[in-house]
């Protein structure tokens, strides 16, 4: 056994010394795209399909991605309650894949968040079967399989461009899209030594490059993933 694995060892050097340059690579590209816009630019592209809809939608779909509470959950309700007061006649559909007989699960306490905000309950319905993107689309399509209603998608900024060619390729002419970008905060982050009490000098690297560049490195990080399930939609013809 150990002249096996040494043998194995031995003869994967290459392919392991490959692996580490291709690891190495990425990783600086990503540390040195997250000092540049590229990152947001990136995602703000993935965003743009659907979001210069001009048709007033009678369907929102609010693409329940995560539990909740959580933060992309709360996103989505917040930007869904202003679609849906922006849009008094249009129904809001949760697409989200949960166990409704429960007394508390996340697509009720979706539609409690909706109400909180001033959405009317009798507007909220649930798609709790579809388990991915495609089959939510689906299943929404199968509803107003003869009507083919417009539609407005919130969803996170990455999700939009797969979300809006899904339900595009079952059947939706048209689908428009509201991505539920954060707000930046204005406030300087820079440090003025008063935080400190005066005691200590102020740190040397400013808040606002710090905290640029980690939220750029969660972009990258956040724009490989998607890619990654677009091209899956791709291979299997769904998008």
């Amino acid at each position: 056994m150990r002249t096996f694995l040494r043998n194995v060892w031995t003869n994967t050097r290459r392919l392991r010394r490959a692996a580490l340059v291709v690891w190495l690579t990425v990783t600086l590209t990503m540390v040195v795209l997250s000092f540049t816009s590229a990152p947001f630019w990136g995602l703000y592209e993935l965003s743009r399909p659907g979001a210069d809809y001009t048709f007033e939608p009678e369907v929102i779909v609010l693409m329940g991605g995560s539990g909740m509470p959580g933060k992309s959950a709360l996103m989505r309700t917040y930007f869904t309650a202003e679609a849906a007061h922006a849009h008094p006649d249009a129904r809001v559909i949760i697409a989200l894949p949960d166990d409704t007989t429960t007394a508390d699960n996340h697509l009720d306490r979706m539609r409690d968040e909706l109400t909180l905000r001033g959405v009317h309950p009798d507007r909220i319905t649930y798609e709790a079967e579809g388990v991915n993107t495609r089959a939510q689309a689906q299943n929404v399509h199968a509803r107003h399989r003869s009507a083919d209603p417009p539609l407005l998608l919130v969803t996170d900024p990455e999700h939009v461009y797969r979300a809006v060619r899904s339900f595009e390729k079952v059947g939706f002419s048209r689908v428009g899209s509201q991505a539920c970008f954060e707000h930046d905060l204005d406030a300087s982050l820079d440090f003025s030594g008063k935080e400190l009490g005066g005691r200590a000098p102020a740190p040397p690297a400013g808040g606002q490059l710090r905290y640029q560049f980690w939220n750029h490195l969660i972009y990258l990080v956040v724009i490989l993933r998607e890619c990654t399930a677009i091209a899956y939609y791709k291979l299997q013809g769904w998008v």
